[in-house]
């Protein structure tokens, strides 16, 4: 939210304590129309910028997330796989740092699967 002051005080005291409680603009009386124009559009300028902000930061959350289910998807069938080819376990740093897991160590989690055919 942004606000502006429109005061008759010229007393920088007056300025000041708006600041502090986050006013975007202290104009004085009597008003300049000019001056409240680009008042107006400084603030909706701004306005625009973090809406714009907040839309980018929200669109890369969600390929964060959409990509983070898409790696997951995939780590059954590398566990699977990696077990058909050798007897070393996948530890669970690797787990944690390729698939983006927070397992940790003597905690344990079960997990079912349900394999429909044998295409993996």
């Amino acid at each position: 939210m942004a606000y502006i002051i429109i005061s008759g005080y010229r007393d920088f005291e007056y300025a000041h304590k708006a600041i502090q409680f986050g006013v975007s603009d202290y104009l004085l009386k009597p008003i300049d129309k000019n001056e409240l124009i680009l008042t107006l559009e400084k603030m909706r300028t701004a306005y625009l910028e973090k809406t714009e902000q907040l839309t980018r930061e929200e669109k890369l959350r969600n390929f964060e997330k959409n990509d983070k289910q898409r790696l997951r998807k995939l780590v059954f069938k590398e566990v699977i796989r990696q077990q058909k080819n050798t007897s070393r376990p996948i530890s669970i740093q690797y787990l944690n740092e390729t698939y983006k897991y927070h397992f940790k160590e003597g905690i344990f989690q079960t997990v079912m699967i349900k394999i429909d055919g044998d295409r993996i």
